[in-house]
């Protein structure tokens, strides 16, 4: 019953280190993203929560402000606060919004110099603004966009030789008690 989504899920494992060195590549020739002061993660679908992990991992270890949005929401407004040194990062899979997700992308090269569409669909292309992944169709490529935000989560800050666990503002756990 589950055979599908079982070999989906096989075989996104057995992308995963092939995504890793993708990413790895990709960081190597845009060392200049780690300079970031903002960043804006957009997904949909099931990569909603992937966006959301995306723009929550970046703060923790980058230390900057970011937010994520649905693309459906992005146009009513958000695209406003968007400039030339936004760092903005697109996901894409094969569902509904993939092509409002291109759309945007190639619209907000003309916007800011920092955009990278992360694209797992089935007729990706990879281009200068794309980092093409395998297509999963049952999980959207959910593991393998949630690898690339790692990779980037853990590079940008190597690349500044910041620590990304430097306790900022550290007093506020022990005050909420989220930490023991």
């Amino acid at each position: 019953e589950y055979t599908g989504l079982d070999n989906e899920l096989e075989a996104s494992v057995a992308s995963v280190a092939g995504v890793i060195e993708k990413t790895i590549a990709w960081v190597n020739d845009h060392q200049d993203w780690a300079n970031m002061h903002d960043l804006t993660v957009i997904g949909y679908g099931n990569n909603y929560a992937t966006a959301m992990e995306g723009s929550l991992k970046l703060l923790e270890t980058m230390s900057i402000a970011s937010m994520f949005i649905d693309i459906e929401e992005f146009s009513h407004g958000t695209h406003r606060a968007m400039h030339k040194d936004s760092r903005i990062v697109l996901l894409a899979s094969d569902s509904e919004g993939k092509e409002d997700t291109r759309v945007t992308a190639k619209y907000l090269q003309n916007v800011s110099d920092y955009v990278l569409l992360v694209d797992a669909g089935s007729d990706a292309k990879e281009d200068e603004l794309t980092l093409v992944l395998p297509c999963m169709k049952e999980t959207e490529s959910s593991l393998l966009l949630v690898v690339v935000i790692q990779v980037l989560s853990v590079a940008f800050p190597e690349l500044l030789d910041k620590d990304p666990n430097y306790p900022y503002n550290q007093d506020l756990t022990t005050i909420i008690k989220t930490r023991v």
